[in-house]
């Protein structure tokens, strides 16, 4: 079967994912500021122990990623700064699973940051509530946020007064040739950081320069956490932020996230290792990575975006855990002497979990069936393909799948879409690989391709980690809503026939899903095109057993699909543009 056992896959000849990994969020509660992690259970130890088994293994698995490439880069001879190739060696570690693009230059809304300017960030909606939590208790220790190089855009600080309020923010430029314009969103200084009391020139403009250390002691913010410390200081970063990390390895400072954009440069006692071996000293994971194509040559700057291990699993801990169960940041990080179980567990084959995996299993706490309309008719889509079911006469659309633009474009999460960020199976909460297959970018799966298939050259390009949750679990909350499904187009590479004997119960009901398309696979010398029984005859029979007409099937091709509506309702087929319009083969 797949790797590390069977897999569970989502999407037909797809290009998944090339971030980290990922969650199975919560996705738009977390944006929409409500509460985090609300759950359908009443939490307790168990739960707890449950969120921090996962985020044991996410930060298990973010120290090995961060090893292998120390060990890789060590290898290499970087040479020095000036190659923008170089950049391309220090990629994304770690996965915030509620980072965004933050701080629009032209829209008020907060999901409008395109263009060059804006940062991504980590927990915006937990640092928001954390501030407002703060302000209402009377706390003396507000949000902290420092921002360092401005050129009078203050887009950012805009954003972070109105999405982030409660928050404290600085500024800090000396080459500003006019006076400041951010008054009303952040407290101006026109120092430079840097080594302490060393001579700089930009622009023009002479300064001595601050350390942070100092900066924190003239403002009384000693002792105080920077929970965002954004950088764009054009190519001050090599010489400005070592010390910051030295300062934070050595207990001195605490910065929850930076973000900053690095520059190529020549100077020649400057080294791109030695900056990253620092990062990793502070204990700093690299979450988010952007090329700036808007200028420097298209190539020149790179926006990275870095996170502390404890305040990644705080902000983490907050949007896939109950509210009753995300401990203090201390007791969320396990002790050194803890061992941490790095290699996933061993996957049940699937004919075995659809016997034994309970439907109440761990995934409950994780999965919010709030966020599924009420009373409602909708579509769903289970595998978008990057194609996602089109909209029809009105209805809400429920997207699932673990694909970067379903759980990253904040475009996705409107009143007129519920976009869930996780595979779907027979099985619960499992971390299982995802294997990255090139083919034109456009093949992925969580299973090996089969010898002797038309996939069997494909070249496995990564290999990453998702978060499963059962079908029965996922459609049961639907029922529960008392929502019915008009169209159910599910295209998920393999994984059709064993999600559809684990919810064929709830199938079988006649008014709970009207119309339905599968993907399917016919055999070749024997063989599927991936190593799990997705059978185009077996769907078509469990259909018909639902009381479906069907259509479709093999029909000289390796993969196919099985059409079919519900009978007694007075349907016929749909046609074909009802399915999302020309697949990706």
């Amino acid at each position: 079967m797949g790797e590390e056992g069977d897999a569970i896959l989502i999407g037909r000849s797809c290009s998944f994912l090339t971030g980290s990994f990922l969650a199975n969020i919560s996705w738009t509660e977390t944006f929409s500021g409500g509460n985090y992690g609300r759950s359908t259970s009443s939490g307790g130890s168990g739960t707890m122990a449950q969120c921090k088994d996962i985020l044991d293994r996410f930060d298990a698995r973010f120290d090995e990623m961060r090893a292998a490439r120390k060990s890789e880069t060590t290898k290499m001879n970087l040479g020095r700064v000036g190659q923008e190739s170089w950049f391309d060696v220090f990629e994304p570690e770690a996965t915030c699973f509620t980072d965004e693009r933050f701080g629009s230059k032209t829209r008020m809304e907060r999901y409008g940051a395109v263009g060059d300017g804006p940062k991504f960030l980590c927990g915006v909606d937990h640092l928001a509530q954390k501030a407002a939590r703060l302000m209402e208790e009377g706390a003396g220790e507000r949000c902290l946020v420092y921002s360092i190089g401005s050129n009078n855009d203050v887009s950012f600080e805009r954003a972070v007064h109105d999405f982030m309020p409660g928050c404290e923010i600085h500024t800090f430029d000396p080459t500003l040739q006019t006076a400041f314009v951010g008054d009303k969103y952040a407290t101006f200084h026109n120092w430079g950081l840097g080594k302490d009391g060393e001579s700089a020139t930009m622009e023009g403009k002479s300064w001595t320069a601050k350390g942070l250390e100092t900066i924190m002691r003239e403002l009384g913010h000693t002792n105080r956490t920077i929970d965002i410390l954004k950088i764009d200081c054009e190519g001050c970063e090599y010489k400005t932020l070592p010390p910051v990390f030295d300062a934070i390895a050595a207990g001195n400072a605490q910065i929850s996230q930076l973000q900053v954009e690095m520059h190529v440069h020549t100077v020649a006692d400057l080294h791109i290792h030695d900056f990253f071996a620092a990062a990793d000293r502070a204990k700093l994971r690299i979450f988010h990575k952007e090329r700036n194509h808007w200028g420097c040559a298209g190539y020149k700057c790179v926006e990275y975006a870095f996170v502390s291990e404890s305040f990644l699993r705080e902000a983490n801990a907050a949007a896939i855990c109950p509210k009753s169960a995300v401990e203090p940041k201390s007791a969320l990080r396990p002790n050194p002497e803890h061992v941490i179980e790095k290699t996933p567990p061993v996957v049940t084959p699937p004919e075995l979990v659809a016997k034994t995996m309970p439907s109440e299993a761990a995934m409950t706490p994780l999965f919010d069936e709030d966020l599924i309309p009420e009373n409602a008719v909708v579509d769903m889509n289970i595998g978008t393909n990057y194609d996602p079911l089109v909209a029809m006469e009105g209805r809400h659309r429920i997207l699932v799948d673990p694909l970067f633009y379903i759980c990253d474009s904040n475009a996705k999460w409107t009143k007129d879409v519920t976009a869930f960020c996780f595979a779907v199976s027979n099985q619960t909460s499992h971390f299982t690989s995802f294997l990255e297959y090139n083919r034109g970018g456009v093949s992925s799966s969580l299973s090996k391709v089969s010898a002797g298939t038309s996939h069997a050259g494909f070249q496995v390009k990564s290999k990453r980690t998702v978060l499963v949750l059962e079908a029965n679990v996922l459609f049961s909350a639907i029922d529960n809503r008392n929502t019915t499904i008009h169209r159910l187009k599910m295209d998920m590479q393999g994984w059709e026939l064993s999600s559809l004997r684990n919810f064929h119960g709830l199938l079988k009901k006649s008014n709970f899903v009207a119309h339905i398309m599968m993907e399917c696979f016919c055999e070749k010398n024997g063989k599927q095109i991936y190593e799990v029984d997705n059978s185009c005859e077996k769907i078509d029979r469990l259909l018909k057993e639902a009381e479906y007409e069907t259509k479709g099937g093999c029909g000289g091709s390796e993969w196919s699909d099985v059409i079919g509506y519900k009978k007694g309702l007075g349907l016929t087929f749909l046609d074909d543009s009802a399915w999302g319009g020309k697949r990706l083969d």
